[in-house]
């Protein structure tokens, strides 16, 4: 999951303005959130591990929700069909949110 919304954005210039460490974790977070959607995706320990809080991430996490939601490129087909194949868990096809809580794009305190 975290390598196809990578990928995704490898192809929307308005993700360039982003570090490569950022999109990382912001596809984790994504990812997370895609399994599984009641349950916060970031937590203490990943903010400690990563470096990164939430709030260094929103920007970049909404950016790519939208791409994963597909409300903006539909010439991502090629990504989306790909990533709808066996051999990488169909995870194009897995169904977000349509919007993220807002409290999980809220800071965590130590």
């Amino acid at each position: 999951m975290c390598i196809y919304l990578a990928e995704l954005s490898l192809l929307d210039y308005d993700c360039i303005r982003f570090l490569p460490s950022v999109i990382a974790v912001a596809c984790l977070f994504l990812a997370r959130f895609t399994v599984s959607p009641k349950t916060r995706p970031w937590d203490l320990t990943l903010q400690e591990n990563t470096s990164y809080k939430v709030s260094n991430l929103k920007s970049c996490i909404l950016r790519i929700h939208e791409l994963q939601l597909g409300r903006q490129y539909l010439n991502l087909k090629a990504i989306r069909s790909k990533y709808n194949e066996r051999k990488f868990g169909c995870v194009s096809m897995m169904a977000s949110s349509e919007e993220i809580p807002a409290s999980f794009l809220e800071d965590l305190d130590k």
